[in-house]
């Protein structure tokens, strides 16, 4: 007689394949909502430089068409905030897209588009008004009447201050033939209408000297500073500078001591930022203006001083 046999495996899935099935579903989930956190980055930052790289092109078109820059954005209205004055209210805020005349004020993440300018811009006192011509502030000033001091060689050259007009002294000049012209006269020249700076408005030259312009560096293992080395600066004598905060923008906007010490160098504006590569600490994207490149940009209107002293 045959005897009769008991097969012990249950039809469908065990406890174990059952966790296993959970578990594996659990890990591809994970994993899909990874991929398209990393996608919507990489999106994110895509079109956060597209939008510098407009918001750029539209700063050099406004200083072309102007001949000065904009003011930061301080009400998020999307209009530069000026003083009755014409200084800046304030040298850092947002990038004044209305004033612009262009329709898109965020980056590829939503945020606001940082736009700080140079430190000086706020201020109308004697030895830092905005409208002098040898103050690099007034690249920012647009309205007003001043009068702008030089100083004169008997060649007819100009220069912003004594030191420079006395280093220039011509081979073979003789101070008995011109007793009746002392070597650097001071002299005083009109100004009210834009462009404010020329040709002398310094720097004229790469120089360590900030003087209210902004720095911007890279490659450097510390935090951007006075003393940090030229050979990692990235921007130096800069005036305006854009940047997009990347994923955590709205903790850069609204609390930016949260951020890692790199990237606080871009929100907390002491006249020094930040550029890394980007990678999962870094986002943030910057582009910025210095003054020789506006000086490129406006070579047929800023001999304004040679036309006006002879």
């Amino acid at each position: 007689m045959l005897k009769k046999t008991h097969n012990t495996k249950q039809g469908g899935l065990s406890l174990l394949d059952l966790i296993i099935a959970i578990g594996l579903t659990g890990l591809i989930i994970q994993l899909g909502w990874q991929l398209g956190n990393q996608y919507q980055r990489q999106q994110g930052l895509a079109k956060s430089e597209t939008q510098l790289n407009m918001a750029m092109n539209a700063l050099e078109h406004h200083l072309i068409r102007m001949a000065y820059l904009p003011c930061p954005d301080t009400t998020g209205d999307g209009l530069e905030n000026r003083h009755n004055s014409g200084r800046c209210i304030a040298n850092h805020g947002r990038w004044p897209f209305l004033t612009l005349m262009t329709t898109s004020a965020t980056d590829g993440f939503g945020q606001p588009i940082y736009y700080a300018v140079h430190q000086w811009a706020t201020s109308d006192t004697s030895a830092r008004n905005h409208r002098y011509a040898c103050a690099s502030a007034s690249l920012f000033a647009f309205q007003g009447s001043i009068n702008n001091s030089f100083y004169q060689n008997p060649t007819g050259a100009l220069f912003c201050t004594q030191a420079q007009c006395g280093h220039t002294e011509p081979a073979g000049y003789d101070p008995l033939v011109h007793d009746d012209q002392p070597w650097c006269q001071s002299i005083k020249l009109m100004r009210d209408t834009p462009p404010y700076f020329n040709r002398l408005t310094p720097p004229l030259g790469t120089s360590s000297a900030l003087s209210g312009s902004l720095r911007v560096c890279a490659n450097n293992p510390n935090a951007c500073r006075s003393n940090t080395p030229r050979s990692q600066h990235a921007g130096n004598q800069v005036v305006a500078v854009l940047i997009s905060f990347g994923a955590n923008g709205h903790t850069a906007w609204h609390d930016c001591a949260q951020l890692n010490e790199r990237e606080q160098m871009n929100c907390n504006y002491n006249g020094y930022f930040q550029q890394d590569p980007l990678s999962r600490d870094f986002d943030d994207q910057l582009r910025w203006l210095t003054i020789h490149r506006i000086k490129d940009l406006l070579h047929d209107q800023i001999d304004w001083h040679q036309t006006a002293a002879n």
